[in-house]
Parts: structure tokens; sequence; C-alpha cells
């Protein structure tokens, strides 16, 4: 300016009488207009000098040397940082801020980066903007991908290893394969290190003889019309954990320790007889909370920046310790009476869970 003072701008046009400008500082966007007398010269970030001079111009090229004009880390939060860019890494960029003296190295991860803006003036978009200056990346633009996500899947709950007992009311064997509903997010701080906390439902149908056996063997003698059965294992489960991750383009490989608690329904037993003209029937029913640990391994495969496909397969092992199985009896749909069928029983319970899904990205 002619007053000596200095604005920080973004040049959008020099016209013939006037200048159009927005102020880097700013977020709001408000294009303001200088006549050219107001002005002494523009300096622009590659180093050319326009200068005014009653009403004409001329550009001065810059002596090397002279000058050096800093990079400029702009942040999805607005914050912009003056600085010069040492390194740029996968995840991440090395700077030393310009008001940093000492020349100490700092680390930003590329997911905090709208943009670099460096010195010579070239623009290099890192993870789009923060939505205000029209800067944010295309959806198909694969060039850098957000690893943090939210996902939701379903697949088959596959148990293994003997559902078993040394109590008869326990039950034996195996369930069948079943189905499980899953969802979980995931956060990586970088590569090496995230945090992950996943829900999920299992549903297994089970129909053991031994548990039969003892529903038959807990009715009166002169029972008649017997129907006895035998419901399904139902599982929910909440878990936390850490997590790594490898990066092929598109392609991220997920995979994770995790520890957390179940809670487990046991298969509902129950058996309605007819006696004494009347129609009677007795349920068995039990439930227990466990420590639940397992490892997932899981891929994600981006169809855009925000949205992918994605699988896996989680492992899970648990000891459940059932408290009880808790007979209660009914006299035409009337309940009488209720009692402890078995005492406590521990039982170990374990899976194979395959899902497949959708995931959608946390940040740019």
């Amino acid at each position: 300016m002619l007053t000596g003072e200095e604005i920080l701008a973004q040049i959008i046009e020099v016209q013939e009488q006037d200048i159009t400008y927005t102020r880097a500082n700013e977020s709001s966007g408000i294009i303001y207009t200088l006549s050219k007398n107001q002005v002494s010269k523009i300096v622009f970030k590659n180093g050319i000098e326009q200068v005014f001079q009653q009403g004409d111009t001329r550009e001065i090229v810059a002596e090397p040397g002279n000058f050096t004009y800093p990079d400029e880390l702009h942040l999805t939060n607005g914050q912009v940082i003056t600085c010069e860019i040492v390194e740029k890494k996968q995840y991440g960029i090395n700077y030393i801020p310009t008001q940093n003296n000492r020349g100490f190295v700092e680390y930003i991860s590329n997911t905090k980066v709208s943009k670099i803006v460096y010195g010579n003036g070239d623009v290099e978009y890192v993870s789009g903007s923060p939505g205000k200056g029209g800067d944010r990346r295309s959806p198909r633009d694969f060039s850098y991908l957000s690893p943090h996500y939210v996902s939701i899947g379903v697949g088959p709950s596959i148990p293994f290893g003997a559902f078993a007992s040394s109590d008869a009311a326990g039950g034996g064997g195996n369930a069948s394969i079943g189905v499980q509903l899953h969802a979980d997010f995931t956060y990586y701080f970088f590569r090496g290190m995230g945090v992950t906390a996943m829900g999920g439902y299992m549903y297994n149908p089970y129909n053991d003889v031994a548990y039969r056996s003892f529903i038959s063997s807990q009715l009166p003698s002169n029972a008649t019309d017997v129907e006895i059965q035998v419901t399904n294992w139902s599982v929910g489960y909440l878990l936390a954990g850490i997590g790594y991750y490898n990066s092929f383009g598109r392609l991220y490989i997920d995979y994770k320790a995790l520890l957390g608690a179940a809670f487990a329904t046991h298969p509902t037993g129950s058996a309605s007889y007819a006696m004494d003209a009347a129609r009677n029937r007795v349920e068995y029913t039990g439930s227990a909370t466990s420590f639940l640990f397992g490892g997932y391994t899981g891929f994600r495969y981006y169809l855009t920046r925000k949205w992918s496909v994605a699988g896996n397969l989680t492992i899970l092992f648990s000891r459940a310790t059932f408290p009880a199985i808790v007979k209660t009896e009914y006299v035409n749909d009337q309940q009488t009476s209720q009692s402890v069928a078995s005492g406590s029983f521990a039982l170990g319970l374990s899976w194979i869970n395959i899902g497949a899904g959708i995931a959608y990205t946390i940040g740019k």
C-alpha cells in the first residue's frame, strides 16, 4: 500500500483500474477491491513483484537470495502454519515452523492437513479442505485415503469346540452354524497404533440330545402327550482393542487384538404335557456374562474416498459360568412355581465369525 500497510492476500484478478483479492487470514471468502492508485506493489509467492507507478505497471523478477517465502500448511480446522517443509511421508509431514528459531523438526499427520502452499506458489492438496474454501478433493481421488472408519457387517457365525458341561442341564455337543451382525469404530493415531470398539450379536441354532434327555427325565412319569423344544444360543458382545493396518493403494488390511465381555442366554428348554386333565408346561432358562477375547483380520477396498466394501474374519473365545438353570412351571398358562433345576456350571464358548459389509471413512 502507498501508506506502508502490507496486506497478506490471495489475488483474484488485476484489472485495468482495480485489484480484487481475498484476505489470507479470513475464512469468510469476502472479496475486496482496491484501486491501483492505492497500491505500491504486489509481491507474489513465486518471487515476482508487480510495481505500480502513476498508473503504469512493470514486472521485476526478484534477485536470487534477496528473500525467501515460507511454505504454508493449511489445516482442516482453518489454521495456517508458516513453515519450511522438510520431508513428506506417507502418513504425515515433517516441517520446521518459521517461529521456531531452534530449527526443531515437528510432525503432523496428513489427516489434519488440507493443503500445502509452497513458497514458490505451488499448491498440493493433501486431505481436502475444511469445506469452506472449495478445495475439497474429488470422491474419486485416491491419492490420499484416511484410515479411520466405521463399518457394519453380517455373515455366518461358526461355533467350534464342544459347548459342553459336566452338568446335564448345561447340555453338550456343538451348536450349529448361525448368523452374526457386527458394527465397529476404528481410529488410527498412526499406522502402528489405533483404537477400536466393536459390538455384535450372534445367533446359533441348538438342539442338543443331552439337554432334551435332561428335560425328559424331569417330567412326571404319568405325563402324556409330551412335546419337548430346545431353542437357540443368543450372544451379545462388546469389545475394545488395538489395531494396526497396511495399505496397498485403495486396499487396506486391518489387524486387531480384542478384549471385552459377552452376555449369553442359555438355550431355553421347554416341555408341554397333559396330566390330570390339565395342560402343563415347564421351562428351563439361564444366562451368563463372561470375559471374551479374540483377534480380527479385515480388509477395506475404497470405492470412493468415503465408502468402501469391507470383509473380516474374527475368532472369539470365552468360558461362561452360568449361575443356574431356572425351572418355571405353568398349569393352564398360569405360573405355579419356580425353582433351581441345576446349579452353577461352566461352558467353553468359541466362534469363527465371517462378515461382509460396508465401511464409511472418518476424515477427508
